[in-house]
């Protein structure tokens, strides 16, 4: 961008920022710090508003300026994606972090883009219920960040990812309107898929406000199982293991590192203390990860390990 369309952009955000102010509030507008580039490029200005209709119309009016709009929920995720060219005005999603309907008997759950994931579980575990997802950084991501970066985590083996738990969403875009596609209930067919397109878009169709997900019940028991390996041929045998076993597993990770400890462990996550390890000479540099939910898994994951390269060993 040359130094004239800077220029520009800097003189249509200074005759802006008081209306910026008018409409989040004097307390929710302020001049971007280091602490705020992105990928290295400095925004001028964050603004937090506190409505849909207040992110809309600054939107509306930043469109109307030609200003470029980065949105930022927890900003656990900004390194995501390609680097911004220019990067004018951050608008975080924070003040808008209400759960909006708990329709426990429906297994849905409406809730603004700005709630972190952590807020949500717990207040959907008060009715043994969870959002089948596992990002990163739960207590800082946000529904419309984990959103915008198809964040959905290991858990998607067992429950598909979050295009498959989306049902409804609302996005403001970059003409001032809020958009809103889907519903409530599982089964809807009405309209375009816009909860699936917004999905992983990274807020280059607008930005998301609020959504709506289909929810699953918790398990009453969750064990976690680390399997070390010795080299990436064993790791991809103890995959197809699990997968071809009776296990009703959830999860399925794999690290490798040169320095990784032969160990197998079992852990209950459910009140119990039971944990079983096992250990194998030599030189390992895969770990496998696996979590499943049901009673039995100890006795069947050990069997699934019962193989060269593995060992399981209960204590």
């Amino acid at each position: 961008m040359d130094a004239a369309t800077k220029s520009e952009a800097s003189a249509q955000l200074a005759a802006l920022r008081d209306k910026f102010i008018a409409l989040a509030g004097s307390g929710y507008a302020r001049s971007a710090t280091a602490a705020d580039a992105v990928a290295g490029v400095q925004p001028k200005l964050v603004i937090e508003p506190g409505t849909e209709q207040e992110l809309a119309e600054i939107l509306r009016l930043s469109n109307e300026a030609g200003l470029a709009v980065i949105p930022r929920g927890g900003g656990t995720k900004l390194g995501w994606g390609n680097s911004p060219a220019r990067a004018d005005l951050i608008v975080l999603t924070s003040r808008l972090a209400k759960i909006i309907e708990h329709a426990w008997a429906d297994l849905t759950v409406s809730v603004e883009a700005g709630c972190t994931i952590q807020k949500l579980q717990e207040t959907l575990a008060q009715h043994g219920q969870r959002l089948a997802l596992d990002p990163l950084w739960p207590r800082k991501a946000t529904i419309g960040g984990v959103l915008s970066t198809n964040d959905g985590g290991a858990l998607r083996l067992r429950f598909g990812a979050l295009r498959d738990l989306i049902i409804g969403v609302t996005i403001a875009l970059p003409d001032g309107t809020l958009a809103s596609s889907g519903g409530k209930v599982v089964k809807n067919v009405a309209g375009y898929d816009l909860p699936k397109l917004v999905t992983g878009a990274l807020g280059t169709l607008g930005v998301i406000t609020r959504a709506v997900f289909r929810l699953h019940p918790l398990p009453r028991n969750t064990r976690s199982f680390s399997i070390s390996t010795a080299d990436g041929a064993a790791m991809q045998q103890f995959v197809l293991a699990v997968q071809n076993s009776k296990l009703a597993h959830t999860s399925l990770q794999s690290h490798f590192s040169s320095d990784a400890s032969p160990v197998f462990r079992f852990r209950r996550h459910s009140g119990g203390e039971n944990q079983y390890l096992a250990s194998k000479p030599g030189a390992h540099n895969g770990i496998g990860e696996t979590r499943c939910e049901r009673a039995s898994a100890p006795l069947e994951i050990a069997s699934v390990c019962n193989r060269p390269g593995m060992a399981a060993v209960g204590r």
